[in-house]
């Protein structure tokens, strides 16, 4: 399986792991096919813009460097600009990812879409 130089640098050097100390938002969800479990932390600036971003994944390759990506492509944007990073762009900036391997992608998306959903309404 081949992977782009930036998938393999997220996955050797993820940035952003770890839980967040009092996050607003919070989501973690599981793939039930293959076991992935992807969780965000999510915590929001004035104005509503993503102020910080963490994680933590259990899984392969292909979820962890998603995991590690979309934290960067979200961490200083505002809500609207954050909600609207869907997986074709976090995709793209990774550089593609092998169609077996797509589902980390999309349970990274869904899992920080759920946490900055919960710190926006205040329900975590």
């Amino acid at each position: 399986m081949s992977y782009s130089s930036t998938v393999m640098d997220h996955f050797r050097n993820p940035r952003r792991v770890g839980e967040l100390e009092d996050c607003q938002g919070r989501a973690r969800l599981e793939n039930p096919v293959c076991g992935d479990v992807t969780e965000f932390f999510v915590r929001l600036g004035p104005g509503g813009n993503v102020s910080q971003v963490r994680f933590r994944v259990l899984g392969c390759v292909a979820a962890i460097a998603a995991a590690s990506c979309l934290g960067e492509l979200v961490e200083g944007l505002s809500f609207a600009e954050a909600e609207s990073v869907d997986v074709e762009r976090l995709l793209k900036a990774l550089g593609g990812l092998p169609v077996s391997k797509k589902h980390g992608a999309t349970l990274a998306v869904e899992a920080f879409r759920q946490a900055l959903k919960a710190a926006w309404e205040g329900t975590f």
